[in-house]
């Protein structure tokens, strides 16, 4: 999921198989319980690619065809830590946060433009 590359094959690979792409759930999660002082730069960035890069990356993998089709849904999951704080967690915190205004932006944007659902 942190690798476009590998997702853009991925996405290649399904097309092939099935024709079309219906519905993407976005679900992966990485999370550190750890004060972010204490937390060592290659943790968090491997936390925020994951948590909010590969969210982004398969997204943008699959709108092609879903705009094409003039169908598709994203599901993406999330939690209320974006909304609210938590002390040992700021980056994935900060990631959901991240990725409830991605969704919202999308849903406002994109979605609306090309009958295509963001939740």
């Amino acid at each position: 999921m942190t690798d476009h590359d590998s997702v853009e094959a991925m996405v290649k690979k399904t097309l092939d198989m099935f024709g079309n792409i219906d519905a993407l759930v976005n679900n992966a999660v990485s999370v550190t319980n750890k004060l972010f002082m204490d937390q060592p730069r290659e943790e968090y960035e491997k936390d925020n690619h994951l948590n909010y890069v590969g969210m982004v990356n398969c997204t943008r993998a699959v709108l092609d065809n879903m705009i094409e089709h003039k169908d598709g849904r994203t599901i993406n999951i999330s939690s209320d830590t974006g909304l609210i704080d938590q002390s040992r967690g700021a980056v994935y915190s900060g990631n959901k946060a991240a990725a409830i205004a991605f969704v919202k932006s999308i849903g406002q944007g994109d979605a609306m433009a090309l009958s295509y659902e963001v939740t």
